[in-house]
């Protein structure tokens, strides 16, 4: 697919070289296997985690012998062999082992821990809640990093120490800089290390989950061998996408890679488009929620290679868009996204409440959208829900549609979804603990 050369496209062409190349001659070592053999032990998302999880766990040589023990809280213990795939990727070979627990009591304190040979992890916990009960989400945006994901650290640790009774965490794809670089993703999983053994983890892909060293495009190899996922019953793009059931919500994670994957594994869309349609059919939780990586709204104005979003030492002040530049004014559909055209009337006609976005790295608070028009009360609730990492942009602003947002270029942010039967409360934080927006869904 030829596309034209967008702010976006040169900015990724820039700063991915500049990146990668800084990446590779400062931080090769750090690929190296630590000391622990039992390595990233996680939690990860399943169909409905009132029921059942996933554990999934590495080690630098094969471990044919490795258990997975789970328990009620200090009671007698249950032995698991896991499933164990060597995976080979960048010249680095990792072990990785995935547990389906699939048989847990709805409202129960668990405890597990792997054993692999002469070593062994603590007794971790492992909470299900009720089938229904409320929840909140941690939600955090592109943490692609080039500092060896230190913001990205900081990022999540801060999060999950200011929101310490959080269910579940959700990566809003673009986890990594490059899909390719094995040292990437061992930093990044250090940035998460201690989070995901005690909540379970749902990500979505993102575009530089398919780059290569080269920055062209390819599989997402890594993210589909680290993320065991939800079954999808699909032949061709098993954890491409998926859903999922927490409390009163049923959340969707679409995949908009069908760029990326052009010519690789073609025919997500028409896929996806059906699936979505029974998906949600099959649903009878109150809420609806879609996950996706590409926003829904075209930031790329022709003439966009120009000034920075506000100049230096000039924050924005005021009203949002006081220094800001401006996209031009339209009520055609020049102003929605590729993804948005495809995607938005089935969320319309499928009465999805909310979707998040990324991507863009800016938080962006769209309101109702319908029918492609700012809406009053129809049509779901559209977030671009930020930057968790240090890789900012300079994004113009639409006037139609871009109703919240933070000075650019942000700092790093993060979201909660804090949901029950009554109302669904987003509400979006700096890294130091400050609201800078909220907003209450309720029906």
């Amino acid at each position: 697919m030829l596309k034209s050369f967008t702010r976006r496209n040169f900015l990724k062409a820039v700063t991915a070289t500049a990146v990668g190349t800084w990446f590779l001659n400062t931080f090769p070592a750090l690929a190296e296997a630590s000391s622990n053999e039992i390595q990233y032990v996680r939690q990860i998302i399943t169909k409905n985690i009132s029921k059942s999880r996933t554990i999934m766990w590495q080690t630098a040589k094969p471990h044919p012998e490795a258990r997975l023990h789970y328990r009620l809280e200090n009671g007698p213990a249950t032995s698991i062999q896991p499933v164990m795939e060597e995976f080979v990727d960048d010249n680095h070979t990792t072990f990785i082992y995935s547990v389906s627990l699939d048989e847990l009591k709805r409202g129960e304190s668990y405890q597990y821990k792997i054993t692999c040979n002469t070593s062994e992890t603590p007794w971790y916990s492992l909470t299900t809640p009720h089938e229904n009960d409320s929840f909140t989400a941690l939600i955090f945006p592109d943490s692609q990093c080039s500092d060896g994901y230190i913001t990205w650290r900081n990022v999540a640790h801060n999060a999950y120490r200011q929101h310490p009774n959080a269910n579940f965490m959700v990566s809003m794809g673009d986890l990594v800089d490059n899909g390719e670089a094995s040292w990437q993703w061992t930093q990044w999983q250090d940035g998460i290390n201690e989070l995901w053994k005690a909540i379970p983890f749902a990500p979505v892909m993102g575009n530089h989950e398919t780059y290569n060293l080269n920055w062209l495009c390819r599989l997402p190899k890594a993210y589909l061998a680290l993320f065991n996922l939800p079954d999808n019953q699909s032949q061709n793009f098993k954890d491409y996408y998926y859903s999922y059931d927490v409390g009163p919500v049923h959340f969707t994670v679409l995949n908009t890679m069908w760029d990326e994957l052009h010519g690789l594994n073609d025919g997500i869309i028409t896929e996806q488009i059906e699936w979505l349609k029974k998906d949600i059919s099959h649903t009878d939780k109150k809420w609806k929620v879609v996950l996706m990586h590409k926003d829904v709204i075209f930031y790329d104005d022709p003439d966009a290679l120009r000034s920075p979003a506000y100049p230096k030492n000039n924050p924005v002040i005021g009203t949002p868009y006081e220094n800001t530049d401006e996209l031009p004014e339209t009520t055609s559909l020049i102003d929605i996204d590729e993804v948005g055209r495809i995607f938005m009337p089935h969320f319309d006609k499928l009465k999805i409440d909310a979707v998040l976005t990324a991507h863009q790295h800016t938080y962006r608070r769209h309101n109702h959208i319908y029918d492609f028009k700012p809406s009053k009360d129809k049509g779901p609730v559209y977030f671009c829900t930020g930057i968790a990492g240090n890789v900012r942009y300079n994004v113009a602003f639409t006037r139609r549609f871009d109703q919240k947002f933070i000075a650019q270029p942000e700092t790093e942010n993060y979201m909660t979804l804090t949901a029950d039967d009554e109302k669904l409360l987003f509400r979006c934080y700096l890294t130091n603990g400050k609201m800078v927006d909220e907003y209450i869904l309720e029906k």
